[in-house]
């Protein structure tokens, strides 16, 4: 059976006026989907799946042209958070940020993952033949990172018209593919793979 989920961001107000976004999206099983859709500053984001098939983000394709649609969307946000952990197979992850300053985007496939807030670490083991995209526009002082451990995985990071910005990736495992594109000045890129 499959599930679809589809996350709205809930506002919380802060302080005075100012608003955040926050949204957060468990799935198990196979198959599932997940969407969030946030456009406030100090969004946060975060979707943890675990099994095989899942898709935080989706894709079709149409009279020989392909579609994309973000699992997590963050537009216009300053501090905006966006994070994806994935166990299990044959996955696919995308974070779209655009337009913002300050923004992190993280997406863990496998492997180990640490909390820091409950301080704890969860072994994700080896994760198979997943795919994770970020993309990030417009936008000065950003941060991509994926982290993929198992075999035959694929990441791409993309971080266009912007300033001061970083991307890191990190597969550990066989036959992987990595690619990084930048435009702008002072950005870093690094890719690792073991």
């Amino acid at each position: 059976m499959k599930l679809k989920l589809a996350a709205a961001a809930v506002g919380l107000a802060l302080s005075g006026a100012a608003l955040a976004d926050s949204a957060g999206i468990s799935q198990f099983g196979t198959d599932n989907f997940a969407y969030v859709d946030q456009t406030n500053s100090g969004a946060w984001a975060g979707v943890s799946q675990n099994g095989d098939r899942n898709h935080v983000g989706f894709s079709y394709e149409y009279n020989g042209v392909t579609y994309y649609y973000p699992g997590i969307q963050q537009v216009d946000v300053s501090s905006g958070y966006a994070y994806i952990t994935q166990q299990g197979n044959d996955n696919n992850a995308n974070i779209f940020q655009y337009v913002g300053s300050g923004m992190v985007a993280t997406i863990q496939q496998g492997g180990w993952y640490y909390d820091p807030q409950a301080q704890t670490y969860t072994d994700y083991g080896n994760a198979n033949n997943n795919y994770a995209g970020i993309s990030q526009y417009y936008s000065d002082n950003v941060t991509a990172s994926i982290q993929q451990f198992g075999d035959f995985n694929g990441a791409y990071v993309s971080q266009g018209y912007g300033s001061g910005n970083n991307a890191m990736i990190v597969q550990i495992g066989n036959y992987h593919y990595a690619s990084t594109y930048q435009t702008g000045n002072n950005n870093t890129a690094r890719i690792v793979q073991r």
